[in-house]
């Protein structure tokens, strides 16, 4: 196996030699201080190796938004997203004002809005009928704690209310209070257990309202568990929990208590309140073609033709560039004016519901850990992140993804140039973020070498 790889890099050694001598000028000026005009060299002939490996846990705290819902398909297979918060008091030193009729107690969770101006609101068929429950946590959400895709959030099995039916992101909810009623914005609606409810919150002892910090001691909070599809593939629900929206417009969202026949108050989740996402996956016993458990196909030089992305913690795709060191064996000085990374899913895997994620992120495994870490072109012409130069949103017309990692393959090269070591090329990881937007997304990714996945450069080689 060593001796075929010996010549497959002798063989791209070659075809860098006799194939990559296109010239191009003006391309990626400035990006590489002692780049030039001159003799500037172009290739798309490296070798990239391709897999789909497991993604790292994620950070699911306090997300722009949450997401809700069970996806089950015959290839990325089943995966539930459910949804904790805190609810925080009216105000401090709370009361019913000595009211002593109860009548009801709903959760109200809203959606993002329907101008898509928040971005998209659901991935998959949320037309398909799912179910949900309501529990009272039974440990306290920690202020300073970061929570994971796959933190254990501890509820009690006893379920407050559910929902059994399809998710409507259009029609409005009308409310009736004592002679009047109201709209309010779509949302799901959960009818609370009566007895729960009056024990728990209309008959609370007075300490249990004095501050919010009594009051999560008291209360904890409520989950959001998702149960699964009722028939159908299912989907994912982009949920808002606060009760504003950017735009300042109500989304209805709050834990609301009925009483005095036309009286209410809310408990909301508020901005300071914890909020997070929990996502658990069953990965295939059988996986589909070249998604690989770690165990199932070890080594580096697993390739295949066909990759798998999810978000939520699920999988990712390793790229390796083996060869990338030939490049400056021959031509000791090079400067790379250019290096774009270009990307497309199977367009026959695409549909209005299953959608091209609007971004990938571009990475690469940390030295230590192994997990996702930056790579320097994110932070390009300045320290705030994702700049637009680097890439990685879907070209709807071109049906795919670009990215221009030039400063990421240079450092490569110094390195290898002054150290003779190949340690820093660990390779990189390309990934559906699951924040920023928020995404519930999966993709099917042709690494077909040339057609579907390939890399470009343009290079000085100067003397």
């Amino acid at each position: 196996m060593e001796n075929k790889l010996r010549l497959l890099g002798l063989w791209v050694l070659v075809s860098l030699c006799l194939n990559s001598c296109k010239r191009k000028d003006n391309v990626g000026n400035g990006l590489v201080p002692e780049a030039s005009n001159s003799n500037i060299v172009y290739t798309d002939t490296l070798t990239l190796l391709t897999r789909t490996v497991l993604e790292d846990s994620i950070a699911t705290s306090e997300l722009s938004y949450n997401v809700l819902g069970t996806s089950d398909n015959s290839v990325f297979n089943l995966t539930h997203a459910s949804v904790s918060a805190q609810y925080f008091l009216p105000r401090d030193n709370f009361s019913f004002g000595g009211a002593t009729k109860f009548d009801s107690a709903v959760l109200y969770v809203g959606f993002l809005a329907n101008d898509n101006t928040e971005g998209n609101r659901s991935f998959g068929d949320i037309t398909s009928p799912q179910r949900f429950s309501i529990h009272e946590l039974s440990e306290v959400l920690e202020s300073s704690r970061s929570y994971y895709n796959n933190s254990f959030i501890k509820y009690d099995a006893l379920s407050l209310g559910s929902f059994n039916g399809k998710i409507n992101l259009t029609d409005s909810i009308s409310i009736v209070l004592g002679s009047s009623s109201k709209k309010i914005p779509p949302c799901l609606r959960f009818k609370l257990d009566d007895t729960w409810a009056k024990n728990k919150l209309f008959n609370a002892p007075s300490s249990a309202f004095s501050t919010n910090a009594d009051f999560l001691t008291y209360f904890k909070g409520l989950t959001i568990a998702s149960e699964g599809v009722l028939g159908g593939s299912g989907g994912f629900v982009y949920v808002n929990l606060k009760p504003l929206t950017k735009s300042n417009a109500n989304t209805g969202a709050a834990l609301v208590v009925y009483y005095n026949d036309s009286l209410s108050v809310s408990f909301n989740v508020s901005s300071s309140a914890r909020r997070l996402n929990t996502y658990s996956h069953s990965i295939p016993s059988a996986p589909p073609f070249s998604i690989p458990q770690t165990y199932a196909n070890p080594g580096n030089s697993f390739n295949a033709d066909t990759c798998f992305i999810q978000s939520m913690g699920k999988y990712k795709m390793k790229i390796l560039i083996p060869y990338l060191y030939e490049l400056v064996k021959e031509h000791k000085n090079i400067a790379i004016n250019s290096a774009e990374l270009v990307v497309k899913p199977y367009a026959s895997t695409l549909s209005t519901n299953f959608y091209a994620p609007s971004i990938l992120r571009l990475l690469q495994p940390n030295a230590v850990t192994g997990r996702n870490d930056f790579i320097k072109d994110i932070f390009y012409a300045g320290t705030t992140p994702l700049n637009s130069f680097y890439g990685g949103s879907y070209n709807m017309t071109t049906g795919e993804y670009r990215f221009n990692f030039t400063l990421h393959m240079q450092e490569l090269l110094n390195d290898y140039k002054a150290t003779g070591s190949k340690e820093k090329n660990r390779g990189l990881y390309l990934i559906i973020p699951t924040d920023n937007p928020i995404a519930a997304s999966h993709v099917i990714m042709d690494t077909h070498k040339g057609s579907g996945i390939k890399l470009e450069i343009y290079y000085t080689i100067q003397n």
